[in-house]
């Protein structure tokens, strides 16, 4: 891990910070940290900065916080809804880990059709997600723990009928993602738009005429059938690319 993730729990107070757990194993035994030394690490929802380590222990090593200069921005992805058929465990920890990554903020995991609602029970979606999601905070940098949210409602779309133009559904057959790039970087200055995926098998057809009837976006990252968490990562990497594009040329000189 490139960075630490530290939340309230960790606080002592005065800028006072501890680390344990696997954390700390991670310090002592992979960054060979001891006292006086420091490490990168991130307040989790507020800012990145370093830990001078003030003494380092099996147990637990404690630490004083020291801000970066650089004033925190807000996420790209401040304005972004993404919504999965809840996969299996296996890759739903990767798209935890890339939720994290980019600093989705709302992750909302769908029932599953009714061969797959077993992955319901699993570890991982039973106090295992903060561990994956603070693993891509780790890894980029990234200061935003997403909200997640589980939905078992078969109907869960119908609470966005009101603004269709504000959906977008994920499948092959769909109109090319890139011919939107113009229309989501713009609208997500100001709106908050929703992505979504289907489970492994796809979307249905029934499932797909009842998007199409709503007035709903259905677009496609190309003709290649990408596993679940190939899908959401091309679509990660590909808006986020537009949205650092757009936010450099609308920088002030």
């Amino acid at each position: 891990m490139n960075w630490i993730v530290l939340s309230r729990e960790d606080e002592l107070g005065s800028s006072r910070y501890r680390i344990s757990g696997e954390k700390n194993t991670h310090l002592l035994e992979i960054l060979k940290k001891e006292s006086n030394g420091e490490i990168r690490v991130i307040l989790s929802g507020k800012q990145r900065g370093k830990l001078i380590l003030e003494s380092t222990d099996k147990e637990e090593s404690i630490g004083f916080f020291l801000p970066e200069e650089k004033e925190e921005t807000p996420s790209l992805f401040a304005n972004v809804e993404t919504i999965l058929a809840l996969p299996r465990p296996q890759t739903g920890k990767k798209i935890l880990h890339l939720a994290g990554v980019y600093g989705v903020p709302r992750l909302v995991f769908t029932n599953p059709y009714a061969k797959n609602k077993e992955f319901w029970t699993s570890p991982v979606y039973n106090g295992g997600e903060k561990k994956e999601m603070e693993s891509g905070m780790a890894q980029s940098g990234n200061i935003y723990l997403p909200k997640l949210e589980y939905n078992k409602d078969s109907n869960w779309y119908k609470d966005r009928i009101s603004n269709p133009d504000r959906i977008y559904i994920f499948d092959r057959t769909g109109i090319s993602y890139e011919s939107f790039k113009e229309t989501i970087s713009d609208k997500l200055h100001s709106e908050k738009l929703s992505f979504c995926f289907g489970p492994e098998s796809g979307w249905s057809e029934s499932d797909l005429e009842i998007f199409r009837k709503q007035s709903f976006e259905i677009v496609s990252l190309g003709s290649v059938i990408l596993r679940t968490e190939f899908a959401f990562h091309a679509f990660l990497h590909q808006t986020n690319t537009w949205l650092e594009t757009d936010s450099s040329r609308n920088q002030k000189p």
